[in-house]
């Protein structure tokens, strides 16, 4: 009887915990994914369901996630890409006037085609948008090649510059900057820079231009 208790014994096994097999170190997904979109890229050891919790999809950037298995939970970053916020844009213009009024600067027919940064939270603005009064492709930042807008979480930036702005008549070159970038879901499910604003310095004045975006279609 002895015999067969210490064989009983050294036949038992302690069942093996869950652990989580990710198939990427670099989880990227886009603007409006699913929770399904990024669980594809991780499983359980034992075939146990896999649940992620803490990421904003509407929310470009790396977010830091929490995946679990039954007992085992690990964090892992996240990346949404800004992707979708690559398009035609048609846009108006305006500027702040002495009245604490906007004035606009363009009418209809303006269009702008925001292309894909170098990484994934970048979007590249060409110095360059369709203006409907001369029929071509018109210089808005002189020189510029195009401006470099980074997206992480809630902070969010555009290349300061130097230059001459189209719809300053002065032509005077000024130092530019870029604040109050907006970027939401629209009502048709799609995602689309919605706004911001430029600040030029001169002098130590300064002039406040509005920029309002009404996205066409996405990037081919």
């Amino acid at each position: 009887m002895v015999a067969v208790a210490v064989l009983m014994l050294s036949c038992h096994k302690e069942p093996v915990p869950s652990s989580l097999v990710f198939a990427t170190d670099d989880i990227v997904v886009d603007l409006g994914a699913t929770d399904a979109d990024v669980l594809q890229y991780v499983s359980a050891s034992d075939g146990a369901e896999v649940t992620v919790q803490g990421i904003d999809y509407n929310l470009v950037g790396k977010q830091e996630a929490v995946f679990t298995a039954g007992n085992v939970s690990e964090k892992r970053s996240v990346k949404v890409r800004a992707n979708r916020l690559a398009g035609r844009y048609s846009f108006m213009a305006s500027i702040l006037d002495i009245d604490g009024l906007y004035y606009p600067l363009t009418g209809e027919g303006w269009y702008w085609d925001f292309a894909l940064g170098n990484t994934y939270n970048q979007i590249i603005i060409p110095d360059s948008a369709y203006c409907p009064y001369s029929y071509r492709m018109e210089h808005l930042f002189e020189d510029q090649g195009g401006l470099t807008m980074t997206l992480e979480g809630e902070s969010r930036s555009i290349t300061p510059w130097r230059g001459k702005l189209y719809f300053n008549v002065s032509y005077i070159k000024k130092d530019f900057e870029f604040d109050s970038i907006q970027y939401a879901r629209q009502s048709n499910g799609e995602y689309a820079i919605t706004s911001f604003l430029m600040i030029d310095t001169y002098n130590g004045k300064h002039n406040y231009y509005k920029f309002e975006f009404e996205k066409q279609f996405d990037s081919k």
